[in-house]
């Protein structure tokens, strides 16, 4: 068996040499500590014994002489007994009773570690919950205010253009290019136009007949596409008002361009006014447009809608 032990310690490398010298050291000391201490112990006990004796035999000696001598040596008996009498010594702990207090110590603290995590766990649950609670009230409090702007800017497009979607020059993102002139800026406004491309079409001819330096492109012509463009983003309000400066231009029975951009003004009043919801003013708009311009391929087209309708109510 040593033989082996000791083949074994040869097959170690140094740390744990060392770690195994170190704990035979460790357990060499513990061994010789115990034994001194139960030799000690031992000894003390016997002290304490012929200690015990010894004032057994001084009280016997004390029964037989006067009590004026008993009274005398009593203090002197008290001095030497509390003189002779051993010190205890203080217990002290042994190896184990060290480690089992150590032992708990550990546990004790581990305990208390563990209390503080839960404690810490609870606090950021609750953290949460309340951070929580405050979002949602936060979110709560925009909707509503988000809701109360929707419905006032819806209100306001309504009275400004007649329709809660419509869009206005402010709310158009487009800019007219400033490096152009005036003409070149009329053919852009009329290429967009005619691709359909209205935003920039009802900006280019708002702009183009908004200056007040010339009355170029303040012909009717251009208000009634202006009007269209403004008819097509659903602003109602400038579109009839667009139209309405075409329908009361000055008049020229020779100038059947005048003649027919007014018979189309009419037709699109009149559904500018259906779209807004006046109906009447729509009907009064289309007979107007029959009784001024019969034969155009406006009043053509009403009518035939009128017949279709009166065939239709009459089935």
């Amino acid at each position: 068996m040593f033989k082996s032990l000791k083949a074994s310690y040869q097959n170690l490398t140094g740390r744990k040499k060392a770690w195994y010298l170190g704990s035979f050291a460790l357990a060499a000391m513990a061994g010789v500590s115990l034994l001194t201490y139960h030799y000690w112990h031992k000894s003390q006990l016997q002290a304490q014994e012929v200690s015990a004796l010894a004032e057994a035999e001084d009280q016997d000696g004390d029964e037989d002489s006067d009590e004026a001598e008993a009274e005398a040596a009593k203090p002197k008996a008290l001095v030497i007994e509390k003189a002779a009498a051993p010190a205890v010594p203080e217990a002290r702990p042994g190896f184990y009773g060290v480690v089992h207090q150590a032992f708990e110590n550990m546990q004790a603290t581990v305990k208390e570690i563990a209390t503080a995590e839960q404690d810490n766990e609870r606090l950021r649950l609750e953290n949460a919950n309340l951070r929580l609670k405050i979002e949602a009230f936060q979110f709560g409090c925009h909707a509503k205010d988000a809701a109360e702007t929707t419905a006032k800017i819806s209100q306001k497009l309504a009275q400004d253009t007649g329709s809660k979607v419509g869009r206005t020059l402010a709310n158009i993102s487009y800019r007219p290019p400033t490096h152009l002139l005036r003409p070149q800026l009329y053919t852009l406004a009329v290429t967009y136009f005619k691709a359909q491309e209205d935003e920039k079409a009802a900006v280019l001819f708002s702009m183009l007949t908004g200056f007040s330096d010339s009355e170029t492109y303040k012909t009717p012509k251009n208000y009634l596409m202006m009007a269209v463009a403004w008819y097509r983003l659903d602003n109602f309000e400038l579109a009839s008002s667009s139209l309405e400066k075409v329908i009361t231009a000055p008049e020229d029975t020779a100038n059947m361009e005048i003649l027919q951009l007014k018979a189309q003004a009419r037709l699109w009043k009149g559904l500018v006014a259906e779209r807004l919801g006046k109906h009447g003013e729509s009907q009064a708009s289309l007979k107007e447009l029959i009784d001024h311009h019969p034969h155009s391929m406006e009043a053509a087209w009403v009518n035939s809608k009128e017949a279709k309708r009166a065939v239709a109510s009459d089935e």
